[in-house]
């Protein structure tokens, strides 16, 4: 891949390829208070597992 969308201001980016992706289980966080201070609206995000293949640092 010699592409990928990023921030300008970025200095280093990171490409990486997608393993693994599964909705977050609120059953699962084991301290309701991570869950209380982090999700107050059960918005909860999908949990994503990459493979780095390239790292992009600018001079």
């Amino acid at each position: 891949m010699d592409h990928a969308p990023y921030f300008t201001e970025a200095k280093e980016v990171m490409i990486c390829r997608k393993l693994f992706a599964q909705e977050l289980d609120p059953e699962c966080i084991l301290d309701a208070q991570i869950d209380l201070h982090n999700y107050p609206d059960k918005d909860y995000h999908i949990l994503y597992v990459g493979e780095i293949e390239k790292i992009w640092i600018k001079q």
